[in-house]
């Protein structure tokens, strides 16, 4: 997993960042909701990204990154969310799942080659 975790792992790292910037770029800072949603689940992607980068070994942090994404994906539902954060959550929340879930599943089929 370590030559190909990496180019996921910085994206999801971007995406996070991303996230974390978005209250400020899109102007809904005013909407706390959103905002902390956005601020909090940004840090915790680029933070588990960050660290599954350097620690590619550590397949707990895809599922940190990937449960913040489907968090992300879903909090529409539970969370009022300005309408202008809705596609930039629904996006980067989906894009976190699928590289988070190809990441474990690429390291799975590996393991399954190193052991047979």
């Amino acid at each position: 997993m370590d030559s190909q975790g990496r180019w996921q792992d910085v994206i999801k790292g971007v995406a996070g960042l991303w996230l974390f910037v978005s209250p400020w770029a899109i102007g809904v800072t005013g909407d706390p909701l959103s905002s902390w949603n956005a601020w909090i689940v940004g840090i915790i992607m680029l933070i588990s990204s960050v660290w599954a980068w350097r620690v590619p070994k550590a397949t707990w942090l895809q599922w940190v990154s990937g449960l913040a994404g489907a968090w992300l994906a879903i909090s529409p539902i539970f969370v009022l969310i300005a309408s202008d954060m809705l596609w930039s959550n629904v996006v980067v929340g989906i894009l976190s799942i699928i590289l988070s879930a190809w990441l474990l599943i690429t390291e799975r089929e590996t393991a399954k080659r190193l052991n047979a």
